[in-house]
């Protein structure tokens, strides 16, 4: 988010202020010449929580853009995945393998888990994942048949 600006407007259409936020800061510099700053300074300070309330909703909706950007390149990655698992199967097809192979999935799963925790991941997690991953995997293959 870069830097914005603009000005707060009384009803009559009088500048009252102007304003300058940048992403974690917002400046109000008041433009009031009348008496009443107590109501002034009550309404420089809703104004303050509206726009602060405004850039968190922004910063929020740019993360959950991110966020919706990862997932479709999870969703990509696992159709490429799902090809090579194509391959594997009339590999094993070809050759007579059995589709399930035990010590491959117990040494696919220990690096995976080494994996997340090089990276601070929770290797519980990693393991469900990719336990999901191979079940479908395997489902996949025998429908191969």
């Amino acid at each position: 988010m870069g830097r914005y600006e603009g000005t707060f407007t009384s009803i009559g259409g009088k500048t009252i202020a102007k304003y300058q936020r940048t992403k974690c800061k917002v400046q109000i510099i008041p433009i009031f010449e009348g008496k009443n700053l107590g109501l002034f300074e009550e309404t420089v300070l809703l104004l303050e929580h509206i726009i602060l309330n405004s850039m968190n909703s922004s910063h929020l909706d740019s993360l959950r853009q991110q966020i919706d950007s990862v997932d479709s390149e999870i969703i990509n990655l696992l159709e490429n995945r799902q090809s090579i698992v194509y391959s594997i199967a009339k590999h094993k097809q070809q050759e007579n393998i059995s589709i399930e192979q035990p010590e491959r999935f117990s040494h696919m799963i220990q690096t995976r888990k080494n994996q997340a925790e090089k990276k601070e991941l929770s290797p519980e997690f990693i393991e469900k994942l990719f336990t999901l991953i191979h079940e479908e995997s395997v489902s996949f293959q025998e429908k191969q048949e």
